[in-house]
């Protein structure tokens, strides 16, 4: 028994010691952090450059963040929580407009707001169009600071730790207007790809254990091998050895993210 670990280690070393010594494997770890760079980078400005302006109809009917001003209507209570941008603009009112109200206005969707937002921070989004993560984070950020301008407003001598406590995160829930089902957004399709990345990896390193034994028997050493050891010992041993090959590969892509990161 001794004999033999002896050997399935000594084998396991050898796989593992032969590949990463490989040209392809030093360029790979090298480059693959670059080439995950640039795919994600691609695909944020792809995704950006065919993001169309988003208007939102803001139906506050129980008038937790709306005030009515005499000359401009329904306003903010706070303004500048919800400033003007290119791809993102709000309209308010007390109304909950139906889908084709929405749609004859020509806005893209609706957040619903009622007194329980403020306990819940969970904002319906109502979507004709379903706006991209950016301009949703964005709709997240000012729904989140004007609620947290609502819960100081009556508190002047608000001390740090009290403030830490009434910070908001509003969470927008996504939904189909016409059938009020909840719908997917960006955070699934990162998932998706990512998914597919591992997929690929395990992939890969799967073909590598395949094109070990080929490369062997092409070469006749596995005769001489499998005089001395069991095939699946043999088997074992490359697909340890690879998959530790995999494993360091992927420690050194987490140390240079950390390196380039922190």
């Amino acid at each position: 028994m001794g004999e033999a670990w002896n050997r399935w280690v000594a084998m396991v070393r050898r796989e593992y010691v032969t590949r990463v010594r490989r040209r392809v494997f030093l360029v790979s770890t090298v480059l693959g952090p670059l080439l995950m760079v640039g795919f994600v980078a691609g695909m944020v400005m792809l995704t950006q450059s065919t993001e169309e302006p988003v208007r939102v109809w803001v139906a506050d009917e129980s008038g937790v963040l709306t005030v009515k001003h005499p000359e401009d209507g329904w306003m903010p209570s706070c303004p500048s929580c919800f400033p003007s941008r290119d791809l993102l603009s709000y309209e308010f009112g007390r109304t909950f407009l139906s889908e084709g109200a929405l749609k004859e206005a020509g806005f893209s969707c609706m957040i619903s707001l009622d007194d329980g937002v403020v306990q819940s921070e969970k904002v319906q989004l109502l979507q004709l169009a379903v706006p991209s993560m950016r301009i949703k984070r964005w709709m997240e950020s000012d729904l989140s600071e004007a609620i947290e301008r609502l819960k100081v407003r009556d508190m002047p001598s608000l001390d740090y730790d009290a403030y830490l406590g009434l910070k908001t995160e509003v969470r927008l829930v996504g939904l189909d207007y016409a059938t009020g089902e909840v719908q997917s957004d960006g955070k699934a399709v990162v998932g998706f790809i990512f998914s597919l990345l591992m997929f690929m990896f395990v992939m890969i390193y799967g073909m590598h254990v395949m094109r070990g034994v080929i490369e062997e028997k092409a070469n006749r050493i596995v005769e001489v091998i499998l005089s001395t050891v069991k095939p699946m010992h043999l088997l074992s041993a490359k697909i340890v050895g690879i998959g530790a090959v995999g494993l360091t590969q992927m420690v050194a892509w987490s140390l240079l993210g950390w390196l380039f990161m922190g």
